[in-house]
């Protein structure tokens, strides 16, 4: 990689999709954890912290997006964005659909031995339905945020700061904040109606990070502010694992709303990481360093896509989070999927059709 590629690259963009894909990686590693290791035991805590932390992961990836693509400097017409970006993704959506949907049989048949037709139909039926693998969710977000560019664009092309304050902060109360008060008394009781309404859905929650990504790239905030955020995400991140911890003390179960991506606390993490990381990043001046994190941030759709499929198999091996002590199991899991994932990012990158895909 020449010095003038890394020169032409938003350094920091890369390194936080980097720390997005390991948080991933961990997510999925550590998703039994909560109820699997006894609470307050030293167990819990090595899995579950790294696991909270790591929910900002997917909203780091869509922030890094509404960076790239609510910045009016570069030239992306409405045409581009279907016949180029949406179609992409979609044509990686059914490829891996697909892919995930025989994976699944041929795990059925792996611990049965025979073809199961309900399965079989099961599959047909899901695609049909678009009812697809679990973490394919983020590719139908991403055509939703995607079709909504060409207005961001020119709302953002003619709006100021006092302007894109007032769309951020609509955004952050309809989005994050109302559904995260959803989460106690009294508006889990008396008034589920009003904040559902304006609440909507988990892609709405999706935009409010995307212009997030585009402000906090666009505009640089006073050094009070930066406290202010770092101070939010820090207490985010207190209130996300102290809550789900004492709601598992008292109901034995897990209480997802703590660890809902679309709630404000998840918000001020990824928010905090954006900013330190942004800073971070611009006095950084090793080379080697930075050739490094955009060989990794350029596998990361890839990493992505596949690394369920070594979940599935190394679980099928008899490898999981409580194989061995979580000491172990935890970072040897997250190790082999980043290795096993890159290295079939590597041979993607060898196939014609793929490599214009991943």
């Amino acid at each position: 990689m020449s010095d003038n590629r890394v020169q032409n690259r938003v350094i920091y963009l890369d390194a936080l999709k980097v720390i997005a894909i390991f948080g991933v990686l961990i997510i999925h590693c550590t998703s039994t954890a909560f109820l699997t290791y006894e609470p307050l035991s030293l167990q819990y805590f090595f899995t579950i912290i790294p696991s909270c932390l790591s929910r900002i992961s997917v909203p780091i990836f869509v922030m890094c997006s509404g960076v790239v693509f609510l910045n009016t400097e570069k030239n992306i017409s409405d045409r581009s964005i279907w016949l180029k970006y949406i179609a992409r993704i979609l044509l990686v959506l059914m490829l891996f659909s697909v892919f995930y949907e025989i994976v699944t049989i041929l795990e059925f048949y792996s611990y049965t031995g025979v073809f199961d037709l309900s399965v079989i139909k099961t599959s047909i039926y899901n695609l049909a339905a678009f009812n697809t693998y679990f973490h394919l969710y983020y590719l139908y977000i991403i055509v939703l945020l995607y079709a909504l560019v060409p207005v961001l664009r020119a709302f953002v092309s003619h709006s100021d700061r006092k302007s894109d304050f007032y769309f951020l902060c609509f955004l952050f109360v309809t989005a994050n904040f109302l559904p995260t008060l959803r989460m106690y008394y009294p508006f889990n009781k008396f008034f589920g109606g009003m904040t559902l309404h304006y609440s909507l859905n988990f892609a709405y929650g999706m935009l409010s990070y995307y212009f997030l990504g585009y402000y906090l790239n666009k505009y640089e905030l006073s050094r009070v502010c930066k406290r202010l955020v770092l101070l939010a995400g820090t207490a985010g991140f207190v209130v996300i694992f102290s809550g789900t911890l004492l709601d598992t003390l008292k109901t034995g179960l897990l209480n997802e709303d703590y660890i809902n991506t679309t709630n404000m606390y998840i918000y001020f993490m990824a928010a905090s990481v954006f900013v330190i990381v942004k800073d971070i990043s611009s006095s950084a001046t090793c080379n080697r360093f930075k050739k490094c994190i955009i060989t990794v941030s350029q596998s990361t759709f890839t990493i992505y896509l596949v690394h369920q499929f070594y979940n599935i198999v190394l679980a099928r091996l008899g490898l999981s989070i409580t194989t061995f002590s979580p000491f172990v199991s935890f970072p040897l899991i997250v190790v082999l999927d980043f290795v096993l994932s890159y290295f079939t990012y590597l041979v993607f990158k060898k196939i014609p059709l793929l490599k214009k895909l991943v």
